[in-house]
């Protein structure tokens, strides 16, 4: 890609809208009173690191011209402050993403040109301007709604998406008054005024008169075979009759045209001239009412046009925070964090540049990631082979900075940028035909302008750096502007071929030494990033690789000096190195990973006889103390003295079931002992017994049963043993036994949940007409889950017409739900839009 002109830093007007956010379109005119700015697509650096096809694929998750005109607002921003805000956003909007629970955005068109309108003198908007400024208003305040009672374990997890939210206006009121006049058709309701409601009555009573008077003469004219049809039809508003055209001198009347044919003409009765007159009269009148309610509305909706401006700002600003969850889902992006100033630093784990992502997902294909960690080194020298990725990972890195300090999520698994002033970069072909530059003239005119504006806090990314002149010289000249930006302190990430380069970076304190993987056999780049050593240019071998004559290929092997040819082997050996390094650190890495599952299958397995033993011991234990009651009770019921008897019986009753209790007691303390005690050979160093704490369990002099430490106060014990509690010295303590739990915790026998079948017959049906979005949410909810508990395959949802706002609701929530197969509305007679089947997956 070409630059014919030197690209300046970031725009430093850019602070004015760093906001990022509607802090600064508050106020809707503001925009207008200000010169229009360079966008961040026509900042120098964003074509050198493919950014406007980055924002392409954000732009694909926007669905309304209000969120896209947000991400043509987009910016880059220097202050902590709010780089940190807009970083919280991203967090936030990717928890929702998580939870399935980001509000869905449908096209809508902006309303501000239809509120512009309703500004102007003696202007009345047409019902679908109205329609527009209506439902933008209302899906305003559904957002509202959503964002303000996210899902329980969001609650007071979103702050910045809701002081947002709690922004939008609430219109409510305003919209009741418009929702009694207007139909989500654009006509007006019948009772939208008395008058209205009366000239209709009246309307519909003369339509009736004229039809009854044309039926009649229909009947008569029909007999006499003057009309072409016995039916009444309207022309111009007038009701008519189909006439032959060669039979129209024998019905007196005004002719209201002829058919395309010729065949007919339509002739309206003298009998119903007046009755028509009538009707237009009052259609007229109709007509007039209906402007004059229109005017109404306009009104209305003109004296909240400030709070619906900013509710459109507000609208586009949630939609492109909250797609920056969507994005981050679908590109395995994250949030970043920005060091602190006494410690700058990049951090990018796993890093990819999201246009690659989107390149290569389409072939089926996934980026290679690289992970870089610069702190004490400010800048990393990139080397390697042609086409191995050096531009690559320059655009990666520079992306990722630019994106965080956008606001956007970043595509790695962690990242922790600097809080850079400038993004300054000279990437590719900038020879200039219309300038007559040379590709290295161009550079240096490139060069100078980045080097004038460059400040201890930017990023600078140089790509072939020194290059297109003689070498020697180029080496010296990308030396020493390496050298000026050390001692100036900024990063700068920098391509080259230059082997003095590589010498440089590897003694240079500051400078990281950084390549990109290289198959020496296969003589194909494996775009394996790795930092502390150079790359091998490898130009021969591509070259060779390419076809070019082996002659050649020979003879410029033996131009190479032993020094160059050493360094080559060298360089060579040690990417060999580097990679069976990174090689058995993948295996030591994935047989760890066996490893730890083998011993966690082995522990099920022991935890699993463990279980077995415990319940044969309680099967054995219950079958004792029920031979050992029956035992006593046999015994009892032997005495013959009847009073003493049932005097023994109570007592062998109270006493059985305080041994039971004591025996459970003791039974649970050995069994847990047994469980929790570590295999043979692996025990623990004993601790000394001075150590116990409250919670413990101790092994005491002359007491065989496990006590637990109730409380500890110096050398003095109270413990508990069974139903015992003691009060004990430190002396009396044999050992701290291996495998405490909690006071107050027992071993867990499992937990079984049943569910039983709801039974379904009421079930199949629920009627929400009459009901807020804030009502009829959670009972639709609540409704689909009882249905899914009965299994049935079918419901039916009644919400109505109306504005159409529950139909919304209720569709975006079956299209959400993640059991729901289709839904769809069903015939007019069975409801038609008012009514919404869903089927259940099975």
């Amino acid at each position: 890609m070409s630059q014919s002109s030197p690209p300046p830093a970031v725009n430093p007007e850019a602070k004015a809208d760093s906001s990022a956010g509607p802090a600064s379109e508050l106020n809707p005119s503001s925009t207008q009173r200000s010169a229009p700015r360079p966008t961040l697509r026509e900042a120098p650096f964003a074509r050198s690191i493919d950014l406007p096809g980055v924002l392409e694929l954000f732009a694909q998750f926007l669905r309304t011209p209000l969120g896209r005109e947000r991400l043509e607002k987009l910016a880059f921003l220097q202050e902590r402050e709010l780089l940190e805000r807009e970083q919280r956003l991203v967090r936030e909007a990717l928890a929702l993403a998580s939870c399935r629970s980001l509000p869905a955005f449908t096209e809508i068109a902006d309303p501000r040109p239809a509120l512009a309108r309703a500004a102007l003198a003696g202007l009345v908007l047409s019902a679908e301007e109205l329609l527009l400024v209506v439902a933008f208003a209302e899906r305003m305040g559904e957002l509202r709604q959503t964002l303000l009672h996210p899902p329980v374990e969001l609650k007071s997890k979103l702050p910045e998406l809701t002081a947002l939210a709690e922004r939008l206006p609430v219109l409510e009121e305003a919209l009741r008054a418009i929702r009694g006049k207007l139909l989500p058709n654009g006509e007006l309701d019948d009772h939208a005024s008395p008058n209205l409601f009366r000239l209709r009555r009246e309307l519909e009573r003369q339509k009736r008169a004229i039809e009854v008077s044309l039926q009649q003469h229909a009947r008569r004219l029909g007999t006499e075979g003057v009309l072409q049809e016995e039916l009444i039809t309207i022309r111009g508003e007038r009701f008519v009759l189909p006439v032959k055209a060669e039979l129209r001198r024998r019905v007196p009347g005004v002719i209201h045209g002829a058919s395309n044919s010729g065949q007919t003409v339509f002739v309206e009765p003298l009998e119903t001239i007046e009755l028509n007159n009538e009707l237009i009269r009052l259609l007229d009148e109709e007509q007039a009412e209906e402007q004059r309610i229109f005017a109404g509305i306009t009104r209305l909706l003109h004296q909240h046009a400030p709070a619906l401006s900013l509710g459109a700002v507000l609208y586009g600003e949630l939609e492109f925070q909250l797609a920056k969850g969507r994005f981050a889902q679908a590109y395995e992006a994250t949030h970043a964090t920005f060091s602190a100033e006494s410690e700058r630093c990049f951090d990018l784990r796993e890093a990819r540049h999201p246009l690659l992502v989107a390149t290569l997902r389409e072939q089926g294909r996934r980026v290679v990631p690289l992970t870089l960690r610069l702190r004490e080194q400010h800048i990393l020298v990139m080397s390697g082979p042609n086409t191995g990725g050096k531009t690559v990972v320059l655009k990666t890195v520079a992306m990722a900075a630019c994106m965080a300090h956008c606001g956007l999520p970043v595509c790695a698994s962690a990242a922790e940028v600097p809080v850079l002033d400038a993004l300054l970069a000279d990437v590719g072909d900038a020879q200039s035909l219309r300038e007559s530059l040379s590709t290295f003239s161009s550079h240096i005119v490139n060069l100078r302008s980045l080097l004038e504006q460059a400040t201890a806090g930017s990023l600078l990314v140089l790509d072939e750096l020194g290059a297109a002149t003689d070498p020697s010289e180029g080496a010296a000249l990308a030396m020493a502007i390496t050298e000026q930006l050390r001692q100036l302190g900024c990063f700068a990430l920098i391509s080259t071929h230059h082997g003095a380069m590589k010498q440089y970076a590897a003694t240079q304190a500051g400078v990281l030494n950084a390549s990109v993987g290289f198959d020496a056999e296969t003589l194909r780049p494996t775009y394996a990033f790795r930092t502390g050593v150079a790359g091998v240019s490898a130009g021969l071998d591509m070259a060779a690789q390419l076809g070019l004559q082996g002659e050649i290929i020979a003879a410029a092997r033996s131009l190479l000096t032993d020094a160059e040819r050493r360094g080559h082997e060298y360089l060579r050996t040690l990417q060999q190195q580097s990679a069976e390094v990174e090689e058995l650190q993948r295996t030591l890495v994935l047989e760890r990973g066996e490893l730890r599952l083998k011993m966690q299958e082995l522990e099920g397995e022991e935890r699993q006889q463990q279980r077995r033993k415990v319940r044969e011991l309680e099967a054995r234990f219950e079958r004792f103390t029920q031979e050992f009651e029956q035992r006593l009770r046999e015994a009892v019921a032997t005495i013959e003295d009847k009073a003493l008897r049932m005097k023994l019986e109570r007592e062998v009753q109270l006493r059985s079931a305080g041994l039971r209790r004591e025996a459970s007691a003791g039974f649970q303390n050995d069994v847990l002992q047994t469980v929790t005690a570590p295999p043979a050979g692996s025990a623990p160093p004993a601790r000394p017994v001075d150590s116990v704490q409250q919670g413990e369990r101790v092994r005491l002099r002359d007491f065989d049963r496990p006590a637990l430490v109730r409380r500890r106060d110096g050398e003095r014990l109270e413990v508990e043993a069974g139903n015992l509690r003691l009060r004990v010295t430190l002396k009396d303590v044999l050992e701290i036994l291996p495998g405490n739990t909690p006071v107050g915790k027992a071993p867990s026998a499992g937990i079984r949940v049943e569910t039983q079948p709801v039974e379904g017959s009421g079930l199949r049906e629920i009627n929400l007409i009459g009901q807020t979005v804030e009502e009829a949410l959670p009972r639709l909810e609540k409704f689909l889950d009882n249905a899914l508990l009965a299994e049935l395959p079918r419901v039916r949802i009644v919400h109505g017409t109306g504005m159409g706002v529950l139909r919304r609701m209720v569709q975006e929530t079956l299209r959400a739900h993640p059991q729901v197969e289709r839904y769809f509305s069903p015939p007019q007679a069975e409801g038609g839009n008012g009514v919404t089947i869903a089927e259940m997956k099975a």
